[in-house]
């Protein structure tokens, strides 16, 4: 397929590198606290801590099947903001552990299912955003989407770079801190902090890599078209028992990627 005509430059790029960097920071301070609070919640809490893992884990497929529709309706911008809060609810019921609330995870497994629910929300949106952003700067700066865009870039730097040196980050500092101070409340309440600084963050994202209007309702229209052409093949197919996986792997690819999502969290909730 041959690439856009490379076009003469139309602005200097920075908005769109802000927004890079803006949604780098948020996934820095969102996992570097994710990642550290995951070995937190198996060490200290052992049992209930395995199972709210499994319940995250076992999320992810249900959840792999509603992230369309949430990001058609709120942009990847506000998506990225409602998927972290769960992950910020999550470790507020962690903190609120150590004083003794909720012990038996009468808040922290229904915290867990909420981040499994939205963990595809957040990813999604992540690409769509990064996807805009990487556009948008391309086309600022007369380059070639196609030949040098700069989508790989952008992507390795969210979706890999920040993620992964936060979590490196997190565990040298949370070694050190236990190391000084020896307390755990501390800890948690730092973890706290940086996860809901990091939720706060994809609020106030600028708005250069998020989908305009228009763009809504076109994915909006096209999520209900293909729900509509996806509900005609069900009733052409039967609803005997026997035909289920049938209509199963007949549907929409949407369907086939959540119900792999939905294999892996049933494994790994066993893991």
């Amino acid at each position: 397929m041959a690439g856009q005509s490379k076009e003469e430059p139309t602005g200097s790029g920075t908005p769109q590198l802000v927004g890079l960097f803006s949604a780098g920071a948020g996934f820095f301070l969102v996992f570097a606290s994710w990642g550290l609070m995951e070995n937190l919640i198996s060490t200290y809490y052992a049992k209930l801590g395995y199972y709210s893992m499994a319940l995250v884990y076992f999320g992810i497929g249900p959840g792999a099947l509603i992230a369309p529709a949430i990001i058609a309706k709120t942009g990847p911008k506000l998506g990225m903001a409602f998927a972290t809060l769960t992950y910020t609810l999550y470790s507020v019921a962690h903190l609120l552990m150590e004083y003794g609330i909720g012990q038996g995870g009468q808040l922290l497994l229904p915290a867990g299912v909420g981040v499994g629910l939205t963990c595809s929300t957040l990813w999604t949106s992540l690409g769509v955003y990064v996807k805009n952003l990487s556009q948008a700067y391309d086309k600022a700066k007369g380059l070639d989407s196609e030949k040098e865009g700069t989508l790989g870039i952008f992507t390795g730097f969210t979706d890999r770079a920040a993620p992964q040196l936060g979590g490196l980050t997190a565990l040298m500092g949370s070694s050190l801190l236990l190391r000084l101070t020896g307390s755990r409340r501390l800890l948690y309440t730092l973890v706290a902090a940086s996860l809901g600084l990091g939720n706060l963050l994809f609020f106030f994202l600028p708005k250069h890599g998020d989908t305009s209007p228009a763009e809504k309702e076109a994915a909006r229209k096209k999520a209900e078209a293909g729900a509509k052409a996806g509900g005609e093949e069900d009733e052409k197919s039967g609803a005997s028992l026997l035909a289920v996986p049938k209509l199963l792997w007949k549907s929409s690819t949407l369907k086939k990627i959540g119900l792999c999502y939905l294999a892996v969290g049933f494994s790994q909730s066993y893991t």
